[in-house]
């Protein structure tokens, strides 16, 4: 169970954001069909860059022919790359702060369509947030001796 839950929203991506136990959030993202749309094409040019085909320079080779030849490769380029700029995205909206550089970031990629955009879920630890106590709610007693 949640203890709170939050949305953000802009024209990239919609956010449902859950604070868990033990400073656990998950997060919750339905990212936009031109986040997506930039991924694909993201993805198509990293793919693009390792690869070598004969004939054409590193990186040069026409779109069609990295797609026929390297489809696996891009498609699992497409799914880091959609993680990836959601995360992004979702972190400029959220404002959240992530336990450290270092931290584990899972996340489960749901859905995705060039057309519909994607759906995906992120799990990660964050600092932990100190309740503010006022001394004057405090009251003292006065101790006796027995």
């Amino acid at each position: 169970m949640s203890d709170q839950e939050n949305k953000f929203e802009n024209e990239k991506v919609s956010i449902i954001v859950e604070n868990k136990k033990n400073c656990v959030v998950e997060l919750q993202v339905t990212a936009s069909k031109e986040l997506v749309e930039d991924g694909y094409k993201k993805a198509i040019k990293e793919v693009s860059k390792e690869v070598e085909i004969p004939g054409f320079r590193k990186g040069k080779a026409p779109t069609d022919m990295i797609l026929k030849k390297f489809q696996p490769q891009v498609e699992e380029q497409f799914k880091r790359k959609i993680a990836d700029i959601a995360f992004i995205e979702a972190e400029k909206l959220c404002k959240l702060p992530i336990l450290s550089n270092s931290s584990r970031i899972s996340f489960d990629l749901k859905e995705y369509s060039k057309e519909d955009g994607a759906k995906l879920k992120f799990s990660f630890e964050i600092e932990p947030t100190i309740p503010t106590v006022d001394p004057k709610d405090f009251k003292l007693e006065a101790i006796t001796k027995k």
